[in-house]
């Protein structure tokens, strides 16, 4: 018989013919129960299959041991089919399951196995739709399990597992930037991102991060900004924040992760929604940063040329929400990161933030009402913070056109928002020039202030407190501004508040504010305090709580006396029986033996009461 000589490529072909054959007969064995295609969740529902699904739950155990006696011996291309249909029928059976009629203890994932089995498909390293299908269906265990089960999932070593898929130097070429559309890459990413944020396992995932030198690669994913990964790394920087200790922390920034996320922030092409989310996102991770300590606060501010950038994030983030409320409590506080803390950042870094805090004190409230208040305070606080700068920082606010705006919420219904605006008032006549105060004056500041002053029976506590404060602030660290309260008839209301107030922090800040005017006071303004009732007002805080606020009412009756004694009456200091007529003397002497004011009061005695002084 003639022999046909047969080529290479024909024999191939055969084979691959055979292949084929065997591995559609074994698909055709299993689709009766485990076909993918059939077990969506609409069909689901519609067709009545779960009980089927949930009754295959033994199957599903012996599958996975079928399914790998296949792969290592007889069959290993066909194996991963069975093993990848088995590991979708998990993920179905968590998905569906429920606390009435399909009941599914996921406790008994562990006891049987299946755990341990997903783990090893995990580990197929060339059958990529089987290692997605593992990593899927952790993410659905790890997104439906307990805080317990989760804990558990993690004692069976599933994170290294992951990680070393992530960390897998046979399959990944780090200088290709192909491998970011590693479908593996993205689900185990997103899953390990997902088990971090349901589980507080931040510290093992930063050591694993560390020991595996996972944080470059971490890094390189911000080279794909169009990646759906995105997001998922960011949660992990946001996990080394909140839960790593200051050496894993610094590795980040030993990765160059300010670097990315400023990259991220500094993108001008990027009009696609979700990539602007993770513009955000980042944005909010370098105040967090920002946050952590004064020197990382200095490393977020300086890197780069300027800021402008991430505060056009925030602008646009803004201007683009749809929750209003949340977001614009979510751009003041990464805000309020960059600014807060001493020493104060360069302003010029944060000049570009100055519209950001126009918008949110002006024009959030009347978009959704009192949910405002909270931004508005917390914008308010930052804008006296930035004041505390002095010169530039307060030029910068008036230019802004902020002052008639935080006058008039000195107007504004909700206390809080009213004490972060009257810090706003203190810092500026604390740190300002004459100039600059003499705005505030003219936007009618301390008219507004004693509208304050004289409603505090209808007003909260804490803004009458916080009028007090300031006006003990400025006489403090500008004395010069004193006349100006007294043309604004400030004190007669606070001398009022000190001496009818009840006992508490109210009446000590009204106190605490005279006296503190009479310790700086000039002559005629220390006879016009004292012809108001100060005497009376100071006399009744020699005894009130805190070394700082008795001091300062013993050195403003020594003041007072040694006016008095300048403008005698007769030859008589009539101050000195103003103070015995308002119980003064008498505290002043119980006050001789206290280690606080014991030397103030007997040198008020040795000097005005002689004869008292030893008694």
């Amino acid at each position: 018989m003639k022999k046909f000589h047969i080529t290479p490529s024909v024999v191939y072909w055969k084979k691959f013919q055979r292949e084929q054959h065997l591995r559609k007969m074994q698909r055709n064995r299993v689709d009766p129960y485990l076909n993918m295609g059939h077990f969506e969740l609409e069909q689901i529902r519609k067709y009545g299959y779960k009980k089927i699904l949930f009754d295959a739950l033994p199957q599903i155990a012996k599958d996975f041991t079928a399914g790998f006696n296949l792969y290592e011996n007889e069959l290993p291309h066909m194996g991963p089919f069975l093993l990848e249909s088995a590991a979708y029928k998990t993920m179905l059976l968590i998905a569906n399951k429920d606390d009435y009629h399909y009941r599914l203890n996921m406790d008994s994932l562990f006891t049987n196995g299946i755990i341990d089995n997903l783990i090893r498909c995990c580990r197929v390293r060339h059958w990529t739709s089987l290692r997605i299908q593992a990593v899927e269906t952790f993410h659905i265990f790890i997104r439906r399990g307990t805080t317990a089960q989760n804990e558990e999932l993690l004692r069976h070593a599933v994170v290294p597992c992951l990680m070393q898929m992530l960390n897998d130097e046979d399959a990944i070429d780090l200088d290709d930037d192909d491998w970011l559309d590693d479908n593996v890459i993205v689900e185990v990413v997103k899953t390990l991102a997902l088990l971090s944020t349901r589980l507080d396992v931040g510290g093992i995932l930063v050591r694993a991060f560390v020991e595996q030198n996972l944080c470059g690669r971490l890094m390189l994913l911000f080279r794909n900004p169009t990646h759906t990964v995105l997001e998922s790394v960011l949660t992990f920087v946001e996990n080394f924040l909140t839960r790593g200790n200051a050496d894993q922390k610094q590795v980040l920034l030993d990765n160059q992760v300010l670097h990315h996320l400023r990259l991220v922030t500094d993108n001008p092409e990027w009009d696609n929604e979700y990539l602007l989310t993770g513009q955000d996102r980042a944005a909010e991770a370098l105040g967090n940063f920002a946050r952590h300590s004064i020197s990382w606060r200095d490393l977020v501010v300086n890197n780069g040329a300027d800021l402008i950038p991430l505060f056009e994030v925030l602008r646009c983030l803004l201007t683009n929400a749809v929750n209003l409320e949340q977001e614009s409590m979510r751009v003041a506080r990464t805000i309020g990161y960059l600014c807060f803390g001493t020493p104060s950042p360069p302003f010029d870094k944060l000049r570009p933030s100055i519209p950001i805090l126009r918008f949110l004190i002006n024009q959030v409230e009347p978009d959704i009402g009192e949910r405002a208040h909270p931004a508005i305070k917390h914008a308010c606080l930052i804008i006296a913070s930035l004041a505390r700068g002095g010169l530039d920082p307060i030029n910068a606010l008036i230019e802004g056109n902020m002052c008639p705006m935080l006058v008039m919420l000195l107007a504004h219904p909700n206390s809080e928002v009213v004490a972060s605006v009257l810090k706003v008032v203190e810092s500026f006549l604390k740190y300002g020039t004459a100039d600059q105060i003499q705005v505030l004056h003219d936007n009618q500041v301390l008219q507004r202030i004693l509208e304050i002053l004289i409603n505090h029976n209808h007003l909260p506590p804490l803004e009458v407190r916080s009028a007090c404060r300031v006006i003990a602030n400025i006489a403090t660290y500008q004395p010069i501004q004193i006349q100006s309260m007294v043309d604004a008839a400030i004190y007669p209301s606070i001398i009022q508040i000190s001496i009818n107030q009840e006992v508490g922090e109210t009446k000590y800040e009204a106190t605490y504010a005279i006296s503190a005017a009479a310790k700086r006071g000039s002559h005629e303004q220390i006879r016009y305090l004292v012809d108001q009732g100060a005497i009376e007002a100071i006399s009744g805080g020699l005894l009130s709580g805190g070394y700082g606020r008795r001091a300062s009412c013993f050195q403003g009756l020594h003041n007072i006396l040694r006016v008095g004694e300048a403008h005698k009456v007769d030859g008589v200091n009539v101050y000195k029986q103003m103070v015995i007529e308002s119980g003064g003397l008498a505290r002043i002497k119980s006050q001789r033996d206290d280690a606080d004011v014991g030397e103030m009061a007997r040198r008020l005695l040795t000097s005005y009461w002689t004869g008292e002084s030893m008694i």
